[in-house]
């Protein structure tokens, strides 16, 4: 009798870049709304991917922090590369994305202090109108991230008083201080590379999380 050698799998690969529109590497996640494949990502220093995958059309989701997430679809060929590159989008003005507000541009704050530039007033508004007509949410998250420039210590005291100094201001736009949390996480979440200036200025940003 003969035994029947399985077929291996047909394999080819889905390859290229997630970045923003300044041509920034972006740490971004790629998912399968249906759960049928594991997530995968892209390297945080370049924002390039490659995943193998068997032969057939994908559909993925590419989501990164304080961008419009975008669907792309893989076509992967046996032994072959399927290369795409995708430019995220940042919304025109405040939106919220499941349990995110993601901002038209981040919140400016004065050099190595939390005092907010004026140029923010208007997106932070925007938040606080979104945050009035939503009914559907037990508290906001204002979370502050640094880059990795200066000590650990010192990054985790300054991007807690700059999340302060946004929770302050919601305040003073008339949103219940009981709902509102502020938590400052330093440099230990970064969404981009703090090699270069580009990256560094992505991490230090404030992210505006709901909590259902």
């Amino acid at each position: 009798s003969f035994a029947l050698v399985p077929e291996a799998p047909k394999i080819g690969h889905c390859l290229g870049s997630v970045k923003n529109a300044d041509g920034t590497g972006l740490t971004a996640v790629f998912t399968i709304e249906d759960g049928s494949r594991q997530p995968f990502g892209t390297d945080p220093l370049t924002g390039e991917f490659k995943q193998s995958l068997q032969a057939g059309n994908y559909e993925f989701k590419v989501q990164a922090e304080n961008y419009l997430p975008q669907n792309i679809i893989c076509e992967i060929a046996p032994n072959e590369d399927f290369t795409i590159n995708v430019v995220l989008e940042k919304p025109a003005t405040a939106v919220v994305i499941e349990d995110k507000i993601v901002l038209p541009e981040a919140i400016f704050f004065n050099f190595d202090s939390a005092v907010i530039q004026p140029r923010s007033f208007e997106v932070l508004t925007q938040i606080a109108e979104i945050l009035k007509e939503a009914t559907n949410y037990e508290s906001l998250q204002i979370e502050g991230h640094t880059d990795s420039s200066g000590s650990e210590s010192y990054n985790q005291s300054l991007s807690k008083r700059r999340a302060r100094s946004v929770e302050q201001y919601l305040i003073d736009k008339g949103l219940d201080a009981n709902r509102l949390k502020s938590v400052g996480l330093g440099e230990s979440d970064p969404i981009a590379t703090n090699v270069t200036p580009e990256g560094r200025t992505e991490n230090r940003r404030v992210e505006f999380n709901l909590i259902r």
